[in-house]
């Protein structure tokens, strides 16, 4: 009588082949999420700035003022771009003759200082369109034409733009590979 050898069970070889398929999977995924994750973010921090832009305009449109500061001629809301540092603050504009003059901090009071991290970078087109006043009661900007601010995300590079008109009308801009 001949004995049988029912051994089951899987070879080396096979083992070897499933694990690095799982380990192969779970790298891809999570390059993947890491990704989703950036680009998550890229539109928050849009988002973000769209949403003090906006504040800005409506706030100056509405006429809203710190009395305890602005006891002369108001003007608007100011946003600063700083480029270099990736950040961005918004300010009252009041006290001056001249609104041109609300570039200057010392003519504005701030309200709040934003700040991006070290893996964003902001542009403007055109360029030198860094302070962005909304004129009171709803006059539009001190801008001559339209104007891009683009941030992009350099660990994903992603960006996204966002549109300035001079009415004052701020819109944003589906992201793209920069």
């Amino acid at each position: 009588m001949t004995k049988k050898n029912n051994i089951s069970g899987f070879t080396l070889i096979e083992l070897l082949v499933v694990i690095s398929l799982i380990i192969l999977f779970s790298g891809l995924s999570l390059a993947a999420y890491n990704n989703f994750n950036e680009e998550r973010k890229l539109d928050e921090e849009a988002s973000k700035l769209v949403d003090v832009l906006s504040l800005a305009g409506k706030k100056s449109a509405a006429g809203e003022t710190d009395s305890s500061y602005c006891t002369g001629t108001f003007h608007g809301y100011i946003t600063k771009l700083n480029p270099q540092a990736n950040s961005y603050r918004l300010a009252q504009c009041c006290n001056i003759a001249d609104p041109e003059n609300c570039k200057d901090s010392q003519n504005t009071k701030l309200v709040q200082t934003y700040s991006l991290a070290s893996n964003y970078v902001v542009t403007v087109s055109p360029p030198g369109n860094i302070n962005i006043l909304f004129r009171v009661l709803g006059r539009g900007t001190n801008l001559s034409g339209k104007t891009t601010i683009t941030i992009e995300n350099t660990k994903v590079n992603k960006c996204i733009d966002i549109d300035i008109e001079r009415s004052g009308l701020v819109t944003s801009k589906v992201r793209y590979a920069c």
